[in-house]
């Protein structure tokens, strides 16, 4: 891969601590921290930063993995080389006979785990061949899905492949998702996979996304394929949340998913995700748990969203007007930080200038009066 190049622009600029002027503006950096609009401008700049970076993949993949990941696609793996009877690997305890052992003995599981790490490419082989026999039902309990979790890390090749087939099939990715160890392992196996190899589990939860978000196990598992997955894999999952975007956003688990989406989505699932909250936006920025979704937005859409953002808070009435919004803790934030990058500032100071009696009032309404870009 070619080394990645960053615009000299990009680059952070050298405080010279020692030099005039420079060494006041250090001490009183140290003193007061910076400035909001400073605060602004530099988030800005991380983000353009992060738009010059291509996103990476789950895990560099050889060209033997890319195969075993479309053959794991498209069919089943044939039946592992090992056989009842064939004896393990030296270096385990002399009672682990059963691989449904390492689901209720920490000791064996731990002594497992550990094996899986040292053993040569053999001695791996015969080991995740055993282990794949029961590896579903490992994986959803509470000491197996720790060894679970160790052979998705440390299994390469035809062996990766036979794993990630034992765990194919709706049911089994979503009874995975609801359990509180196997969202673990399918959280693993979505972070140390292939790209290529990992598209079974959003296509599985595809017509259950709403549900899944709201869960408070699967809604790791959305954040983890968020990050991970390629667009195309996401594409129908990634519509069934966006339409729900504002009901997940005052969700406890499904605003964590709308987040995601916003902060690794494309920017066309930003713009959508925006259209899809704009009617509900001045509540949204009044809720506790919404306005973090809000909030997420301003750090990552564009100019276009940020506008139709203010726009939205300028233009609401009822049930929640601007000063309504501008009282609340969420919604005070969020009109401060649209002043710090320079949204419709006069648009807000006219509207919120007659109804500064009530701002001075109010907690929240005197921080967006102190706040001199607005009043």
């Amino acid at each position: 891969m070619a080394p990645l190049s960053i615009p000299q622009s990009a680059m952070p600029v050298q405080i010279e601590a020692n030099q005039g002027p420079g060494r006041s503006h250090l001490v009183n950096f140290l003193k007061h921290g910076l400035a909001p609009l400073q605060l602004s401008q530099l988030q800005q700049k991380k983000r353009r930063l992060a738009k010059l970076l291509p996103r990476m993949p789950t895990i560099a993949e050889a060209e033997e993995d890319k195969e075993c990941a479309l053959l794991a696609s498209s069919v089943v793996v044939a039946a592992p080389p090992w056989q009842p009877g064939q004896l393990l690997p030296s270096g385990l305890p002399e009672n682990l006979t059963d691989p449904m052992t390492l689901a209720s003995s920490p000791q064996c599981a731990e002594a497992f785990a550990a094996r899986l790490k040292t053993a040569c490419e053999n001695d791996r082989r015969v080991l995740l061949s055993w282990l794949s026999t029961v590896f579903p039902s490992l994986a959803l309990s509470e000491v197996g899905s720790h060894v679970v979790q160790v052979a998705c890390k440390v299994a390469s090749g035809i062996q990766r492949t036979m794993l990630v087939s034992k765990l194919k099939g709706t049911q089994t990715v979503l009874d995975l998702c609801m359990s509180p160890h196997g969202c673990e392992v399918l959280t693993t196996l979505v972070e140390s996979m292939p790209v290529s190899a990992i598209g079974f589990v959003p296509q599985a939860l595809t017509g259950r996304g709403g549900q899944i978000a709201r869960h408070r196990f699967g809604f790791r598992v959305l954040e983890a394929l968020t990050m991970h997955c390629s667009v195309p894999q996401m594409a129908a999952l990634a519509q069934e949340l966006m339409l729900e975007a504002a009901a997940l956003s005052r969700h406890a688990y499904g605003h964590r998913v709308i987040q995601h989406l916003l902060e690794y989505g494309t920017q066309a699932c930003q713009s959508c995700i925006i259209q899809n909250l704009m009617p509900e936006m001045p509540l949204l920025a009044m809720d506790r748990t919404a306005t973090r979704v809000v909030e997420k937005a301003l750090d990552h859409v564009g100019v276009k969203e940020l506008h139709l953002i203010a726009m939205a808070l300028l233009q609401s009435a009822r049930p929640a007007s601007l000063v309504d919004v501008a009282c609340s803790r969420g919604g005070s934030s969020i009109i401060v930080e649209l002043a710090n990058r320079e949204v419709f500032v006069s648009e807000f100071r006219m509207h919120l200038a007659k109804e500064e009696p009530r701002l001075a009032q109010s907690k929240f309404g005197r921080r967006v009066i102190d706040h001199s870009a607005i009043l």
